[in-house]
């Protein structure tokens, strides 16, 4: 995936790479993934990221969430 590809999604406009702050709330506690790589229709909105970097980011929520349980 790279800026400029056709969205998978509406397959109409195309995605644009911006560097993100991204957050996530769960029971009441917050993480952020900071400078984060997201590609973003022009046209849906549709937003996506790296396999690489969905994964690591996969990883790190499961941690969180299984810390944050009540």
């Amino acid at each position: 995936m790279k800026s400029g590809d056709i969205c998978p999604n509406c397959e109409l406009g195309s995605l644009t790479e911006k560097i993100e702050d991204l957050e996530f709330t769960y029971k009441g506690a917050t993480i952020v993934f900071p400078n984060e790589t997201t590609f973003t229709c022009t046209i849906c909105g549709f937003k996506n990221m790296s396999k690489e970097a969905s994964e690591r980011i996969d990883g790190e929520l499961a941690i969180f969430r299984n810390e944050n349980k009540v």
